[in-house]
């Protein structure tokens, strides 16, 4: 597993649909869930309040935004082998950011996005 490692690259931005800052909604709960900090995303919740009211989102922070062609230009990244997007309901935004990234990238995310085990 090692020997590939010289080829993961890690970004500490969100990407999305624009260049700037956006308000990143990292969860934290009550009581005996008051560690519960393993989710988030940059879109304001909904319906986890109500299915979840134990989680709350009560400290947005903000975070840089770089659209997924502007990130890969200029990392100088001609090749994108994996992605993998956990992006809570933001798929959209990913994909509106990449106009220029290989075509068959932004062909496989809509189909992921459509499919029945996405949202």
């Amino acid at each position: 597993m090692d020997l590939y490692l010289d080829k993961v690259r890690l970004f500490e931005i969100a990407i999305s649909s624009r260049n700037g800052s956006i308000d990143f909604h990292p969860s934290n709960g009550d009581g005996s869930a008051k560690e519960w900090d393993r989710s988030g995303s940059i879109r304001r919740p909904k319906n986890h309040l109500f299915e979840h009211d134990w989680v709350r989102f009560d400290h947005p922070v903000s975070v840089e935004t770089r659209r997924l062609d502007d990130c890969c230009s200029e990392a100088n990244l001609s090749k994108i082998d994996f992605i993998w997007m956990d992006v809570q309901r933001a798929e959209s935004d990913v994909i509106a950011g990449a106009t220029q990234t290989p075509p068959w990238m932004a062909t496989r995310a809509r189909a992921c996005r459509t499919g029945s085990l996405c949202r």
